[in-house]
């Protein structure tokens, strides 16, 4: 009877001793799927995967002054890089010069291995700072979306404070003035004999120009043979002599007459100048003018001495008119 109870215990104990064992492996293993599931990727997650690379061109700039940074995202084939700019644009010591843009990096195969993003900064403040991070998400092929942790990169500013200084320099001002009393004694000659010569110079330039004879205007006669001096070979030069013999010619009656008829026609001038000519200086300035006037509107091109001989009108003209008297000095 006491062996059959004793053996009874005996199982007793050996199945709670079985059933602790089994409990405290269920436990075990359930502890270690939850810590699987808490460390693997899900969506809003850091992911592991190869480490992205900074490039800052130049690494030291002064302040308000862009330059470029380049992120390399690696990445396998089947999977994309999402670029989120926002985070760039929350400090406003940040300015974001341009607008990321993003290429593709490839193997030597051709395969794609990664992005290449790079925009441009300028940061308003000095110093050595951290660079304002964007927000880089890898998209896998299924669509699973994971966050990347990108590495820290600074940079360096300079401003215009030397390095240690707090506050800007005070502006230098003036050395003091010297008293008057121990001023040279000499500086009042000095002043004084300098004047005095610049006056002497300006009275004898003065002098000088009122003595020297201004140059008389050409005459008539002289204007007449520098234009018969003018080549006349194209059609262009032919007008433009024409046109400066004619104004030539009745500017020099109207200065004669101390009137201006620059507003009257040729044949109304003609009529105006009668008296002050004879018949046959009154003839050839009107065969003159009818020439010019077929050169100057009627586009007509005469010949070299049909040129020549309207030139040769005008001197009969002038020299009929004779010398102009000289004004009283």
């Amino acid at each position: 009877m006491k062996s059959s109870t004793f053996e009874w215990v005996r199982v007793a104990a050996s199945g709670a001793l079985l059933a602790g064992c089994l409990a405290a492996a269920s436990m075990a293993q359930a502890q270690a799927q939850a810590q699987a599931q808490a460390q693997a990727p899900t969506n809003g997650s850091s992911a592991q995967g190869p480490a992205a690379s900074w490039s800052v061109d130049p690494r030291e700039r002064e302040v308000g002054e862009s330059f470029e940074v380049a992120l390399v995202v690696p990445h396998a084939t089947n999977e994309r890089i999402t670029f989120d700019a926002s985070a760039l644009e929350l400090d406003p010591s940040w300015c974001l010069a341009s607008a990321p843009r993003s290429s593709a990096v490839r193997d030597a195969s051709g395969a794609v291995v990664g992005t290449h993003f790079t925009w441009s900064l300028a940061s308003f403040e000095p110093g050595e700072r951290d660079l304002p991070q964007p927000k880089v998400t890898r998209v896998d092929a299924s669509g699973r979306r994971a966050a990347l942790e990108l590495p820290p990169q600074s940079a360096r500013f300079t401003g215009l404070l030397a390095q240690g200084e707090e506050e800007a320099r005070p502006a230098l001002g003036f050395r003091p003035l010297e008293p008057l009393a121990e001023a040279s004694s000499s500086l009042p000659w000095i002043v004084a004999g300098a004047l005095g010569a610049l006056a002497i110079a300006g009275v004898w330039i003065f002098l000088r120009r009122r003595k020297t004879p201004r140059a008389a205007p050409p005459s008539a006669l002289q204007q007449l043979a520098a234009l018969e001096a003018r080549p006349v070979e194209t059609r262009e030069a032919v007008r433009e002599v024409y046109y400066e013999l004619t104004a030539l010619v009745r500017g020099e009656f109207d200065a004669r007459a101390a009137t201006s008829r620059a507003a009257l026609t040729d044949r109304e001038w003609l009529a105006s100048v009668a008296a002050q000519t004879s018949q046959e200086s009154a003839r050839e300035l009107e065969a003159l003018l009818a020439e010019a006037e077929q050169v100057k509107y009627a586009a007509q091109h005469p010949t070299h001495w049909a040129v020549r001989e309207s030139l040769a009108k005008a001197r009969r003209v002038l020299e009929a008119l004779g010398e102009p008297q000289r004004r009283a000095a």
